[in-house]
Parts: C-alpha cells; structure tokens; sequence
C-alpha cells in the first residue's frame, strides 16, 4: 500500500503564515460585520456604530503601513532581493482610493457633514471589498514561499513581524483597535486551534474582558463574537431597520 510519507514539521514561514491569516481573518470577519449590518443600523445606535467602522479603518491602515515601513523592507534586505515585495505595494495601491472614500464617508458622517446611509456604506465597501480581500488571501503563500532563501538567512523574520504589530498595537490602543481585534478574533474557529491567540498571560484576558470592555462596550454589540470570543448574533438585523 503507497503512502505519502511523513508529513514535515512546521517551520517557522508555516508558523509565520498561519498568524499571518489568523490576522487577516479579523480583518476579514469584522469588515463583514460592518457589512452586513451597515443598513440596518438604527439611528440611536448611528454614533456607536460609526466608532466601531471607523476603528476598523485605523487597524487596517495601520496594518499595512506597518507591513510597507519595516516589515516588507526587511524581508528584502533578508532576502537580498530589492523589490521581492512590490507586488505586495501595488496590491496594497489598487483598493487604497476605495478604502479611502468609505473612510471619509464614516468620518463626514461622524461629524455631521452628511447624513448616514447605510446602504451607501456598504456600495463603498463592495468598490474595495474584493480586491482587499484578493491581496490578504494572496499575502500568505507570499510569506510561505520565502521558505526559498533558507532559514537561515530568514531567521529574524519572526522578531521584525512582531515588533510591527506591538507597534501598531501601541497606536491603536488597548481599548479601542486592540479590543476591536478581540472582538473579532473567533476562538472556535478550526475547532478551537487558535483559542490562545494572541498569546497573551492569562491575568491579561481577564483585564480585557472584565475592564477594556466597557470602555467601548456599545461599540462591540455590532461585533462578531462577544467579550469571550464566541460567535455572536448580528445585533444590527433587517426588522430593526
């Protein structure tokens, strides 16, 4: 009877990728809640509910700044290969204006420069939507086939991914995009495989849940799991609107 053999060990561009979706999936997950709940948000709930997309919008951006400023340029010092990552750039490039527009929408809104329209949010975000999405699914096999230059010559990848998002983390704030991260991250996802992620002590997720929560806590109602990672119902629903 053929087999396939043993299966390699993960290595460290398999553990770098792994997070690397992990991340995009509370990108992912949260730009779908604000999605699907955008024209059904009441106008009581109009404020909370821009705090929350508007949040969204900061981690974004900063994710990928953060990605242009040091990590993208030290893959390619890493690697010795000056624009290995362009395409990454340009992929970054092609939903900037859309994402832009639904940003300035949120904030015109917020400040009483236009009225709220729910739909029109969501069109905005169909413009940038799927080409966002394209180049977070493509940002994966990117980093897995880095696996090419040797682990050797990559090996304080994993140091310059991490300092990147402390330091987004630090400019987001705990109560407003690292809470939004917690919000978003579902811990049941791939039966629980992520559960501990990010790896954080456990006196700290009591701090978040039980403290950091309330300090926005109207704005996680629209989220898409509870304090406690756990799928949540979509608070903003067709016969509310």
């Amino acid at each position: 009877m053929l087999t396939d053999g043993p299966r390699p060990q993960p290595d460290m561009f398999d553990d770098l990728a792994s997070t690397m979706a992990v991340v995009h999936n509370i990108m992912i997950r949260c730009l779908n809640s604000i999605h699907q709940q955008a024209p059904h948000v009441r106008a009581a709930d109009v404020p909370a509910f821009l705090n929350y997309a508007l949040t969204w919008c900061q981690m974004l951006q900063l994710h990928h700044d953060g990605e242009e400023e040091m990590c993208f340029p030290a893959v390619e010092r890493m690697a010795g290969e000056p624009g290995l990552m362009e395409t990454n750039v340009e992929q970054h490039a092609a939903f900037h204006d859309g994402f832009d527009a639904f940003k300035t929408y949120l904030e015109a809104s917020q400040k009483g420069e236009v009225a709220f329209d729910g739909q029109r949010a969501r069109e905005l975000i169909d413009e940038f939507g799927p080409s966002l999405t394209q180049h977070l699914h493509d940002e994966v096999p990117t980093l897995l086939a880095l696996r090419r230059f040797g682990l050797e010559k990559m090996k304080d990848l994993p140091k310059v991914f991490e300092e990147e998002a402390q330091q987004n983390m630090g400019k987001a704030g705990m109560a407003a995009g690292g809470m939004l991260a917690f919000m978003s991250h579902d811990v049941t996802f791939e039966g629980g495989l992520w559960k501990n992620f990010p790896p954080v002590p456990w006196i700290i997720l009591v701090i978040i849940r039980n403290t950091v929560y309330w300090v926005h806590s109207d704005w996680w109602k629209f989220a898409p799991v509870d304090r406690y990672g756990q799928p949540q119902p979509q608070y903003a629903r067709p016969e509310q609107s």
